[in-house]
């Protein structure tokens, strides 16, 4: 242990190794973590076998078990576990609990969920360091999905990605879609636009009592309703 600040009521518990790290009240680092360059937020934990590198770790935030996180910036109430997430920005309320990888990912309104096998983002792309993918708030990642650089769905909120698809690099500005697979190997994606809305209120909805449910941040407010002025205003938007 070197160059830690100790809050009242923080603690660390049979960690490999910490250095140069703050916790916050309540916060917590435990079981064999390997952390470097960290904050940790009020109520924040790092958890067995995860290694983090110069991240913060915003109010609530989780990472653990078994996750790799260096670059980046966790918001409240964000969990991931067993996955790696490199160089991005996660928002409020997202989840990440499979081996799934963000490489370069921008996604400040969070809500969303990342399913086992996704890859968000190109580790090379043989071109400058300038691309990212910008999910939209409450974006579904689903099984095994690749989503390739640089990608703009931030316009997008609540679409759902299924399992399987493949993007190429694209802009996409219709809110509550979803995205197949072509209906044959060589086919493109298809798109069904507003398809959360005419076929899927009932997800929309659960997923609303879900994030209220687990929100457990104080000191941040974080946004609670799917169909607020903002994103009415996008849906307009998308019929211009």
């Amino acid at each position: 242990i070197e160059n830690i600040y100790l809050h009242a009521h923080a603690s660390i518990h049979a960690a490999t190794s910490v250095s140069q790290v703050t916790l916050h009240p309540h916060a917590t680092i435990r079981n064999a973590c390997t952390v470097s360059q960290v904050l940790l937020q009020w109520n924040a934990s790092i958890a067995d076998h995860s290694t983090i590198t110069e991240t913060i770790l915003m109010e609530e935030a989780a990472s653990g078990p078994n996750s790799f996180v260096a670059s980046s910036v966790l918001g409240p109430d964000v969990h991931v576990s067993a996955g790696e997430i490199h160089a991005s920005l996660i928002g409020p309320n997202t989840n990440a609990h499979h081996q799934s990888l963000l490489i370069g990912v921008l996604w400040p309104t969070g809500r969303g969920n990342v399913g086992y096998g996704a890859n968000v983002g190109s580790n090379h792309t043989g071109r400058a360091p300038d691309q990212e993918v910008h999910p939209g708030e409450g974006t579904f990642f689903g099984l095994g999905v690749n989503i390739k650089m640089p990608a703009d769905f931030s316009a997008a909120p609540y679409t759902i990605i299924a399992t399987g698809v493949d993007t190429a690099p694209q802009l996409l500005a219709i809110p509550f879609s979803l995205i197949v697979p072509g209906s044959g190997p060589d086919q493109p994606n298809r798109l069904f636009p507003g398809w959360g809305l005419s076929r899927n209120m009932y997800g929309i909805a659960r997923n609303l009592w879900k994030f209220s449910s687990r929100n457990r941040a104080t000191r941040t407010e974080v946004a609670s309703d799917a169909f607020r002025p903002g994103i009415i205003r996008r849906i307009h938007r998308s019929f211009e």
